[in-house]
């Protein structure tokens, strides 16, 4: 599966395969993930996001909630990623 999103695109990919690690509890895994989708591709919306979910999981709450808030006001943002970001906004509120 990972590997067909690699295909499409690379840093999704990473993206991808971070979020999984971090679900499955493996924070350090989707650090590192994260950092490789970074390397390929700085600027991702996704990056963000899960940068934002990793900071929730090991605690780092303020982190997370403001980029939570700039990802949620982002207009540049596609929709699915303001919305989510605010609902895991209202999580930690």
């Amino acid at each position: 599966f990972f590997d067909r999103i690699d295909a499409f695109e690379l840093p999704l990919g990473h993206i991808v395969r971070g979020r999984y690690a971090l679900y499955q509890g493996n924070a350090d895994e989707a650090k590192l993930q994260l950092a490789n989708a970074q390397r390929v591709k700085s600027d991702l919306y996704e990056a963000y996001l899960l940068k934002a979910e990793i900071e929730m999981k090991v605690g780092s709450l303020a982190t997370a909630k403001t980029i939570l808030i700039s990802l949620s006001s982002d207009l540049g943002a596609a929709a699915w990623i303001r919305e989510m970001a605010g609902e895991l906004l209202t999580t930690i509120q």
